[in-house]
């Protein structure tokens, strides 16, 4: 009886032992599997993102729009009844900074005393130059801020919603009720 119990308990193991040999193929192939559909994964996400890539330079441009283009589509966009357009004495006045320094220079500035309204444009030379261009147009926004607080609660609220962007070697900030038009309008040309 004992004989016959240790022969059974060894054909069990040898069982057990052969059950798990035939079944780690099954766990081979089924790594391989997810290894593979992470392969295809991998790739395919590298795939949609170089498509998004090139779908994105294509749509943004390349950034070597001409300042007359983007001038003619900002000023198309701006409402001048109301607005003055500056010089380069008027961009040292109200930004402190030198038109010569860049290439070129778009401002519109507005003629009333109580306005806040102001479109500028700068091509600069570098893209370097635009974080000392976006930082002196923060310093004229703050001031703005300042100048009307507490009193001229359209003035702020178009401050509140003012655009500083840059594109390449282009700097924008409008104040304006048209803000957005005028966004659009520069991001469809630059």
């Amino acid at each position: 009886m004992t004989t016959s119990k240790k022969e059974t308990v060894r054909d069990r193991k040898e069982r057990q032992e052969e059950q798990q040999i035939q079944q780690e193929p099954k766990k081979v192939k089924g790594q391989q599997k997810r290894a593979d559909l992470l392969g295809i994964l991998r790739y395919g996400t590298v795939g949609i993102l170089l498509v998004y890539i090139i779908v994105l330079m294509a749509v943004k441009g390349d950034g070597n729009t001409s300042f007359t283009e983007a001038e003619a589509a900002v000023e198309g966009a701006v409402n001048t009844t109301k607005m003055t357009k500056g010089s380069g004495r008027d961009l040292k006045r109200l930004y402190r900074l030198n038109a010569g320094d860049y290439e070129n220079v778009l401002l519109y500035y507005t003629r009333e005393t109580m306005g806040v309204e102001e479109v500028l444009l700068i091509h600069v030379r570098s893209e370097n130059d635009t974080e000392a261009v976006k930082a002196a147009i923060e310093k004229r926004r703050q001031i703005q801020f300042e100048n009307f607080e507490g009193y001229g609660a359209e003035q702020v609220s178009l401050l509140d919603s003012s655009i500083i962007k840059t594109k390449g070697r282009y700097v924008l900030f409008v104040v304006s009720p048209d803000a957005e038009r005028i966004e659009k309008a520069f991001d469809h040309v630059v």
